[in-house]
């Protein structure tokens, strides 16, 4: 398990907000090939399942799972029409106080269990 010492690592401040959504359970719900050069993105799945593939893999996403999508990071994916996901996402600016922390808030995992 990865430890993070947040306030002696992370020096960064929220500067927009591009959305922030409930999505309800959808069958035919999916996105293809999606990147966003200019918010990161976070998901977290409340129910259901979801599949997704990125960084050349295919993933299954349950309750409790959190998305993370740096900028410019090509994702797919698509609800499970047998059991459909609901979620929360949000898309989002950061201003970094420097490289550093940069490098090391680009480096998260893109799913967390």
């Amino acid at each position: 398990m990865i430890k993070y010492d947040i306030q002696n690592d992370y020096n960064f401040w929220v500067t927009d907000f591009q959305f922030v959504l409930e999505r309800e359970p959808n069958p035919k719900w999916q996105i293809i090939n999606l990147t966003n050069q200019n918010y990161y993105i976070l998901g977290y799945a409340i129910s259901g399942e979801s599949f997704y593939n990125f960084n050349g893999r295919d993933y299954v996403l349950k309750k409790g799972d959190l998305l993370f999508f740096p900028k410019g990071m090509f994702h797919t994916g698509k609800a499970n029409p047998d059991n459909p996901w609901s979620f929360f996402s949000v898309a989002f600016d950061l201003q970094f106080a420097n490289e550093s922390t940069r490098n090391k808030f680009d480096a998260f995992p893109n799913l967390i269990n």
